[in-house]
């Protein structure tokens, strides 16, 4: 058996690659454990899971309620998507033997604050207490393997496989969105993501297109794990201040295939972090054919392995003129970005079904 192990509060991730997993692998016995607040909206996995006929999975809203079922899967595959370090420790000390675990990024940074600094020796700690890490990109393989000591035959790279990947059952759809006349406005619509955790990356981006500043709605994508801090309405501020009624700061809770029609909203999406972060909202972007700008080891993941087009963020200058910066990609550079995505989505079913294998409890 493997058992998965997701924060549930990302709903526009987690139940498309708890999906994936449960309907792309059925020779291999699943469990989902789904760990979050008291208020998760379990509705949305419950239609989910009835509807592909899945019902392994149990929520838990404490860390008592997360440790008790943890300790019935110590002889089990555990695999964490993400997660805490709490988790993490949780299933070492209860004395889980074959731990993995799925880097989506920020896991593999190493950070530069005292914080940073006095947790990276428990970091290296528990990361050598996995069996095997999976990362989505080979920069942050690197990073594991060079700044918390993994060896690297225990580190593979493989993107997520949903089940989109190979039905198309969302292709359908992604091609009637991005072929589809769009909504007649004044001011193309610029997004930034990814996240909260973005905020300074949002302040920075904002004050580089203030030049564009009544020439363009900015909307910055704060939908998941928001805190509203000092540091939140500092950034509701300058975005007020620079754009006025054509800044919105999105705190909206999107599933995936709402997520979907979201992203198609904008024509520029924007990505200023430097680590991972948003590979799933770049993908769906690329699929759509949005123009993008993205830096860091996301713009170099993406050149890599899709050899798409897309734009680094330092290409944004105050000489950049309004209408190059606006400027659609052809429709031979969007097919090319949609179909790049998809081929390298199938790609990664062979080596999700051999890691699966390597690690399954049966085995």
């Amino acid at each position: 058996m493997i058992v998965h192990v997701f924060t549930a509060n990302r709903y526009h991730l987690v139940p498309n690659i708890s999906e994936g997993f449960a309907f792309l692998f059925p020779n291999f016995e699943h469990k989902f454990i789904l760990f979050g607040s008291k208020n998760i909206d379990k509705n949305r996995y419950e239609s989910l899971y009835k509807e592909i006929g899945f019902s392994s999975y149990v929520f838990c809203t404490s860390a008592i309620e997360f440790c008790n079922e943890l300790r019935k899967y110590k002889k089990e595959s555990i695999l964490f998507h993400a997660g805490s370090y709490s988790w993490f420790l949780c299933a070492i000390f209860i004395g889980c033997k074959n731990i993995n675990w799925i880097c989506w990024g920020a896991g593999a940074a190493l950070g530069r604050s005292f914080k940073s600094k006095l947790i990276h020796p428990i970091k290296i700690y528990i990361y050598n207490k996995f069996r095997t890490i999976v990362t989505l990109m080979n920069q942050d393989k690197m990073s594991i393997n060079n700044d918390f000591y993994v060896p690297l035959h225990r580190i593979s790279v493989i993107s997520y496989a949903s089940k989109a990947s190979v039905l198309g059952t969302y292709n359908d759809l992604y091609k009637k969105l991005m072929f589809s006349e769009k909504a007649i406005h004044d001011k193309p619509l610029i997004m930034l993501g990814n996240n909260p955790s973005n905020v300074n990356y949002y302040i920075d981006i904002m004050r580089l297109l203030s030049c564009y500043a009544g020439k363009i709605r900015v909307v910055c994508m704060m939908n998941y794990s928001l805190s509203k801090n000092e540091r939140y309405y500092y950034f509701l501020k300058v975005g007020n201040e620079i754009f006025g009624a054509d800044f919105k700061s999105d705190e909206t809770l999107y599933d995936f295939k709402e997520y979907i029609y979201y992203m198609n909203t904008c024509d520029i999406y924007i990505c200023g972090a430097e680590n991972q972060s948003g590979l799933g909202a770049i993908s769906t972007c690329l699929l759509l054919g949005k123009k993008i700008y993205i830096t860091g080891k996301n713009y170099q993941w993406i050149k890599n392995e899709y050899n798409a087009f897309v734009g680094e963020l330092s290409d944004i200058t105050s000489s950049l003129l309004f209408e190059d910066f606006v400027k659609e990609l052809s429709l031979e550079e969007k097919i090319y970005n949609h179909n790049s995505v998809l081929n390298h989505r199938t790609l990664q079913l062979d080596k999700w079904s051999e890691y699966l294998s390597s690690i399954d409890s049966k085995n």
